[in-house]
C-alpha cells in the first residue's frame, strides 16, 4: 500500500511530463503499425555495443523506460524480457499487450525485483526522463548481478525540458564506478537532431572545442564488479 501511495504521488507530481511522453509514444506506436517488425532494436543492443545476439542467451534482461514498441522482442533467446515503465498500463491499451515481452508498471526509482536479479540492464534515452536520477542509479546497482552488464545511451543537455527534467553531464558515468567497471565510453554528436539512434550508429565524436550549446549523446557499456 505504501509503495502504491508513493507511486500515485509520483504520477500526480509528473502528470504533465507523463501526458507529454504518452502522446509522443502513441504517435510512435501508430507510426510503427503495418511495418515489418521492430527488429531494428536488435542492432542497438548488439552491434552498437560490440555484442552478438548470443551474448543474451538464457539471461534476464531489464529495459528501464522501455516505451511501447517492444524493445526486447528481438531477444527470443533470453530467459526473461522485462520492460519497466511508469506508463506500462497505458502502453497495454494502445497495443503493447501483443508484444513478446513482459511490461511492468513501475518507476525506475523503485524497481520491483530482488537484489542481483538481472544479467543485463539497459537504459536507452530514458535516464534523463526520471524523477530522481540518484535513486535510479542505486536501483540499477542493486538489481544487476555481479558480472552483469549495464548498457546506457542518454542525451547530454544543459537545460531540463518537460520530458527530460534531469541534466545529465559528460561525467555521468563516474556515478557508477564504485560498483561498475566501464568497458566502453563514447561521447558523440547528436548529428541527426531528430534521431538519437541513427546518430549513435554514425559515431561522430563530440567536438568539445565548439562552445555552442547543443545536445550530445553518451554511450557506455559497464560490468558490475
Amino acid at each position: 500500500m505504501k509503495n502504491n501511495l508513493w507511486f500515485n504521488e509520483v504520477l500526480e507530481k509528473n502528470k504533465n511530463k507523463y501526458a507529454s511522453e504518452l502522446t509522443w509514444h502513441q504517435k510512435a506506436f501508430e507510426n510503427r503499425k503495418g511495418t515489418p517488425s521492430n527488429s531494428w532494436y536488435e542492432r542497438h543492443f548488439t552491434k552498437n555495443f560490440g555484442l552478438d545476439k548470443s551474448f543474451f542467451t538464457d539471461k534476464r534482461l531489464l529495459d528501464v523506460g522501455c516505451g511501447p514498441l517492444g524493445s526486447l522482442e528481438w531477444a527470443d533467446n533470453a530467459k526473461l524480457r522485462i520492460g519497466l515503465d511508469p506508463l506500462a498500463n497505458e502502453y497495454m491499451k494502445i497495443g503493447a499487450s501483443e508484444l513478446n515481452m513482459t511490461f511492468v508498471l513501475s518507476p525506475a526509482e523503485k524497481i520491483p525485483f530482488p537484489d542481483d536479479y538481472f544479467d543485463v540492464i539497459s537504459s536507452f534515452n530514458s535516464i534523463d526522463h526520471v524523477d530522481d536520477v540518484d535513486k535510479v542509479i542505486l536501483e540499477i546497482k542493486r538489481v544487476c548481478k555481479t558480472g552483469g552488464t549495464f548498457l546506457l545511451i542518454t542525451d547530454i543537455h544543459e537545460k531540463p525540458t518537460v520530458n527530460e527534467p534531469q541534466h545529465i553531464g559528460w561525467d555521468f558515468p563516474s556515478k557508477f564506478t564504485d560498483v561498475f567497471d566501464i568497458n566502453l565510453h563514447l561521447e558523440l554528436e547528436k548529428c541527426i537532431p531528430t534521431n538519437m539512434y541513427l546518430s549513435v550508429e554514425k559515431e561522430v565524436p563530440f567536438d568539445h572545442a565548439k562552445m555552442d550549446s547543443r545536445y550530445g549523446i553518451l554511450k557506455c557499456k559497464m560490468t558490475k564488479k
